[in-house]
């Protein structure tokens, strides 16, 4: 699986794996509206007709991260519990 293009660009596959990651089964139109773009943006990527912009790289990472910690605060409040 190819996630990033030598450019650092995400492909097609690696928008699906942090799609999915981030909003589950339904997750296109979802993370289209994160990023600010429609559904039919995130289609054209993962079919391949359209290239994802370099600025989504960050974003998603970002959007990640704090999924990432927010991960942490409810494992860390179940522990206490």
């Amino acid at each position: 699986m190819t996630v990033f293009e030598e450019n650092g660009r995400l492909t097609g596959e690696g928008l699906e794996v942090v799609g999915s990651a981030l909003f589950g089964e339904k997750w296109k139109n979802p993370l289209g509206k994160a990023l600010g773009v429609g559904g039919s943006r995130i289609r054209g990527v993962i079919q391949g007709v359209r290239r994802s912009p370099s600025g989504w790289t960050p974003e998603i990472k970002e959007m990640l991260e704090s999924q990432i910690d927010r991960c942490k605060k409810a494992l860390s409040s179940l522990e206490e519990s």
